[in-house]
């Protein structure tokens, strides 16, 4: 740990337990120091659950203690749930690990963990399985013909999109032009995707992109 990452440690520690003498005092004073230090972003949810919990045990007759102590609990349990979600590396996962363990036995924080720790070994497998179809032309040339394929099927509903849209104005005598632009863009942008992508199948291959090849992929995938 870096000497910037104690020196970090230390002073939220120090912070916590000023707020925990404080709180033998006064303990509603101390806790609204934590609101406003989870409101400016100067306090991790991690650091309010501990701080209320130090005064919930010093003013056990305080049940505003409690009552905050679960609102950050409830918060951040929510938060690691939506990250889990969404994560895609392994810094992300680190980060909702972190938090699962600092809600400890709260709710399923524990199957979470569990989760997490599936999520982690799967990404690890793709990224070696990824790294290897990187070090094997072959494998990265299918790669990016997938990747072509997609974007010309995307291209065929956005040209359908377009067709259904001049369609309704031979019929209506009206065009929707905002959806129209829309579309035209999305055209644009495909179209210069995939020639990029064609591009670089033929410096991985050494050959043009043929678009049998979507073909051959949709029959693999049907069987």
């Amino acid at each position: 740990m870096s000497r910037a990452r104690l020196l970090a440690v230390g002073l939220a520690a120090l912070s916590m337990a000023g707020i925990a003498r404080a709180g033998s005092a006064d303990g509603n004073a101390a806790l609204t120091r934590v609101a406003i230090g989870v409101a400016t972003g100067r306090m991790s949810l991690c650091e309010a659950i501990s701080a209320a919990d130090e005064v919930a045990k010093r003013k056990p007759a305080l049940v505003r203690a409690t009552l905050d102590r679960d609102s950050y609990r409830a918060q951040l349990y929510a938060a690691a749930r939506r990250q889990l979600q969404s994560a895609q590396t392994e810094l992300q996962i680190d980060r909702v690990f972190g938090e699962l363990r600092c809600l400890g036995s709260y709710r399923d924080a524990a199957r979470l963990m569990a989760e997490a720790s599936t999520l982690r070994v799967s990404l690890a497998r793709s990224e070696e399985k990824h790294a290897a179809c990187a070090r094997d032309r072959a494998c990265t040339a299918a790669t990016v013909a997938a990747e072509i394929c997609t974007d010309l099927a995307d291209r065929r509903d956005v040209e359908a999109g377009l067709a259904e849209q001049h369609r309704l104005a031979r019929e209506t005598g009206a065009i929707d032009l905002d959806e129209l632009a829309e579309r035209s863009d999305a055209l644009e942008a495909i179209d210069a995707r995939v020639g990029a992508e064609e591009a670089r199948y033929r410096a991985i291959a050494g050959r043009p992109f043929d678009c049998r090849t979507c073909r051959a992929q949709m029959a693999s995938r049907a069987h």
